[in-house]
């Protein structure tokens, strides 16, 4: 079996190497640990743009022009979820546990992606002038990342769910993954219609970077809204520019305030 299966990547001019399965199993855990650390990193970078008055989408793409570092996974945003990077980067840190090291690195990864949603409750707090309470929400998004239905462990059902415990109305949308959303968030209401989730509400959140979005009518949209709406772009999807002008206070990732 193995040497078919070494025939095929030969014939086909892919890389292999030849491991046991702990070696192996390494090089799955760290690899999805690395891209969490990016994903971790970039946030980080983010807060502190915020501080300084940088953009961190112009820091980003300036730090990927670097043939070291490149663009990939260097989009702020909500953090990392899905079934993998999460899973296997815990999977690594207790692995190391079992064998008595303790990986310093791979838990500040971790907690810096627990920090950034509630770096994301502040953001809407303070557009909501710090009353959640009883406050109507629009997400837009709820898939772990753009073009899957896949809503397990996706940072915005997380999000969903400590805006209901605070006494929130949600109301959510996303082109594909409403099925598995309703199944682990029951206390929200969904709307296949991403516009409908702009009716009455106080604020909008873009947690899904689904390119759709884009084509909404925010100046349109924002007249069925309570006054004053606002929009918090988790995953810094639309421009500021475009998002004020249509009438909305604004809050982004990483991005300079005013």
């Amino acid at each position: 079996g193995g040497s078919i299966t070494t025939d095929i990547l030969m014939s086909r001019n892919v890389p292999y190497i030849e491991t046991d399965p702990v070696d192996a199993q390494l090089i799955k855990y760290a690899s999805n640990a690395f891209l969490a650390t990016r994903v971790s990193f970039i946030n980080e970078v983010a807060a502190i743009c915020e501080q300084v008055g940088a953009d961190i989408g112009k820091v980003a793409e300036g730090l990927g022009y670097d043939p070291r570092i490149g663009h990939r996974y260097l989009q702020a945003g909500i953090g990392f979820g899905g079934p993998c990077l999460e899973k296997d980067l815990v999977a690594l840190i207790n692995f190391s546990g079992l064998e008595g090291h303790t990986p310093q690195l791979l838990k500040a990864v971790l907690d810096r992606n627990d920090e950034q949603i509630r770096v994301i409750i502040r953001k809407i707090s303070g557009l909501l002038d710090n009353q959640i309470m009883g406050k109507r929400i629009g997400v837009l998004g709820l898939a772990f990342k753009p073009g899957t239905n896949d809503a397990r462990s996706s940072l915005s059902l997380r999000v969903m769910t400590s805006l209901l415990e605070m006494g929130a109305h949600v109301v959510a949308s996303d082109p594909m993954a409403i099925p598995d959303a309703k199944e682990i968030v029951t206390s929200a209401r969904y709307e296949e219609d991403p516009e409908a989730v702009f009716k009455d509400a106080d604020l909008i959140l873009f947690l899904t970077a689904w390119p759709e979005y884009k084509d909404l009518d925010l100046a349109q949209l924002s007249k069925v809204m309570k006054k004053a709406p606002s929009i918090m772009d988790g995953v810094n999807l639309m421009s500021r520019k475009a998002i004020e002008s249509a009438g909305f206070k604004y809050a982004g990732i990483g991005k300079p305030t005013g």
